[in-house]
């Protein structure tokens, strides 16, 4: 009979309270009690693993009953990640189902030496990139890994047409693509300073600097308000995505929703996150509503869940 591991994961912080639960959990019997004395056993399969930032809270029988590996961040960095995702090292033996919105699209010499390339340069090599405040704690790796995920969607939707384009304007689409996935990664969370306005305008003007080859158009509009085509090979404003808004004869007052191209833009960045199965958290202050109206849409209006079940339609 095959014994197939199964893990828990447990990401966040280690509480006291409800850790000194586990404690019976972690060592040999492998057993949890609960407060109703009802005592559940683990399968000799099963495994639990906690990932925190720190061991502040956890006591010595916990940390004893378990074992620690510490991995610094400026130690390994993000390059095995970046080195990982670029060479599709975990799609070696998996065909590319280009239907599915979770795969991932083959990468083939053009865009792997382009992004090799703007890795470099726009990250490792740029200074700058990293004296700005943010609105909740962020570390380059998660940055990074956005980038990846955003870049795979762009692929998953555009790949075929770049394939069609000339070998040096497939060169500049797909350094447009980074640049408009590492804008979003570093720049998205922005904020919690004294001044939240300035400082996305001092990163618009480092962002608009950085990019030399594909520049943004002129004017006084931030980067964030721009997608790029590849179809046109240019940056289009995202106004142009916004639709008309028609009232419905009969609807509650309350879910009325009139797009802006900020609205617009964030439900694009929603769509792909959650399409390929990947986590976002949209902030914003008290009473902020725009974060709750897009995900409501994305449930109620059929654009990826059924509200009923749940699940993600076919």
């Amino acid at each position: 009979v095959r014994c197939v591991q199964e893990t828990a994961i447990l990401d966040g912080d280690i509480d006291p309270e409800w850790i000194e639960s586990l404690n019976t959990v972690m060592d040999d019997n492998k057993v949890l009690t609960l407060v109703s004395n009802e005592r559940i056993p683990l399968t000799p399969a099963m495994r639990l693993l906690f990932e925190v930032s720190n061991l502040r809270n956890a006591t010595p029988a916990t940390v004893s009953r378990g074992g620690v590996l510490f991995i610094n961040e400026t130690d390994v960095g993000w390059k095995p990640y970046m080195d990982s995702w670029i060479e599709r090292s975990a799609d070696k033996n998996k065909k590319f189902d280009e239907n599915d919105p979770t795969a991932r699209p083959p990468i083939d010499d053009i865009p792997k030496s382009v992004f090799y390339r703007c890795f470099q340069s726009y990250i490792e090599g740029n200074t700058e990139i990293s004296r700005f405040n943010h609105i909740c704690p962020v570390v380059d790796i998660m940055m990074v890994m956005t980038i990846c995920s955003i870049l795979d969607a762009l692929l998953q939707k555009w790949g075929n047409d770049l394939k069609n384009l000339k070998e040096e304007d497939q060169k500049i689409a797909y350094e447009a693509f980074f640049v408009y996935a590492a804008m979003w990664a570093f720049g998205g969370s922005l904020g919690g300073g004294q001044d939240d306005e300035a400082d996305f305008k001092a990163f618009n003007t480092m962002w608009r600097a950085a990019s030399k080859v594909v520049k943004f158009p002129e004017g006084n509009n931030l980067c964030f308000d721009y997608y790029y085509d590849p179809t046109k090979m240019q940056w289009i404003h995202w106004q142009q995505e916004v639709q008309t808004y028609v009232p419905a004869d009969e609807v509650i007052f309350s879910k009325i929703m009139v797009h802006t191209f900020n609205t617009v833009r964030l439900k694009t960045l929603l769509k792909m996150h959650v399409q390929r199965r990947k986590p976002i958290m949209f902030i914003g202050s008290a009473g902020t509503q725009t974060p709750i109206e897009l995900v409501r849409q994305l449930i109620d209006y059929g654009s990826i869940f059924d509200r009923d079940h749940l699940e993600e339609k076919k």
